[in-house]
């Protein structure tokens, strides 16, 4: 799903392992989507239930680990410029993402051109 309206980012999901993550989504396709950084996204408590991939031009790839073992990937644009300066903008996202699936949607989800 492509959408475009400004949202605050979601912080919810179960623990998860984010090196397992990696070599689910592949460290090529990691290294394809941000150069190969990575950071942890944190819920509330200070467990790891994501992992963010800055792709450039402000934008970045969040994966997070949704409650029934599927993932959940969303595509963010921050606005860098002008009053809205901040907020942010959602771009793409994908529910029901199985484990085998997450390689193909996570590089779909940093393609914006």
């Amino acid at each position: 799903m492509t959408t475009k309206e400004k949202v605050k980012r979601v912080r919810e999901g179960r623990e998860l392992d984010p090196k397992e993550l990696v070599r689910q989504i592949g460290v090529m396709n990691v290294l394809a989507i941000s150069g190969g950084r990575t950071a942890a996204i944190l819920d509330g408590e200070n467990y790891v239930i994501g992992l963010q991939l800055p792709c450039g031009a402000n934008r970045q790839v969040e994966i997070t680990l949704n409650f029934w073992d599927t993932y959940t990937v969303r595509r963010y644009r921050t606005i860098v410029k002008g009053e809205q300066r901040g907020e942010d903008i959602l771009e793409f996202e994908q529910d029901m993402v199985y484990c085998d699936e997450i390689a193909e949607v996570a590089y779909r989800a940093s393609i914006w051109r």
